[in-house]
């Protein structure tokens, strides 16, 4: 049996219709008898040869196309495929969102506490109320004192950092202030 086609689609192509191949040269398959009855009762743009309807002619029949029907469902799986890869990517990066926001608020505790230890009233210079004669007796009362009173004494004569060798060495501190004090 010979069954035409209606659509530019069948012009030349080969379909699989009920598991069995259909190839279309100009519009015409030629077919078992069996396959071309179940052809023309299953699919409205299918027809004995020479039986074509005429008001179904025409650019508003939708033909039911095997290989495109499978093009369309392989791109939608890989559209869900991407769909799904990016709605891990916005979790992911909602996740690191929610991080920085908390870890940005902790440094602004951070930064509230330290801005408050600022205002807080600095400690008073150690007034500095020694009598020496010689560099001897100089250093005798700077060793008597602790390394805290050391330090204050040194920032208030301006003594440079890079003169204090050891910062935790008591000795180093009184040797700059030392340094610093008979220089001038």
């Amino acid at each position: 049996m010979k069954v035409e086609a209606v659509g530019q689609e069948y012009s030349d192509i080969c379909v699989n219709v009920n598991n069995e191949e259909v190839v279309f040269k100009n519009n015409i398959a030629d077919v078992s008898d069996e396959l071309g009855q179940f052809m023309i009762e299953q699919f409205p743009h299918f027809f004995p040869k020479g039986k074509v309807k005429i008001e179904t002619q025409g650019p508003e029949i939708h033909v039911f196309d095997q290989t495109k029907y499978e093009e369309q469902a392989e791109r939608i799986v890989k559209l869900n495929m991407i769909i799904k890869s990016k709605d891990q990517k916005i979790a992911e990066l909602e996740g690191e969102l929610k991080e920085w926001k908390r870890r940005h608020e902790e440094l602004q505790e951070k930064f509230a506490i330290l801005a408050k230890k600022d205002q807080e009233p600095k400690q008073e210079s150690v007034k500095v109320e020694m009598e020496f004669k010689t560099e001897e007796d100089y250093r005798k009362q700077l060793e008597a004192r602790a390394i805290e009173d050391l330090k204050i004494i040194a920032s208030d004569l301006n003594v440079p950092l890079e003169l204090v060798k050891k910062k935790s060495a008591k000795k180093s501190w009184v040797d700059a202030i030392i340094e610093t004090t008979f220089k001038l």
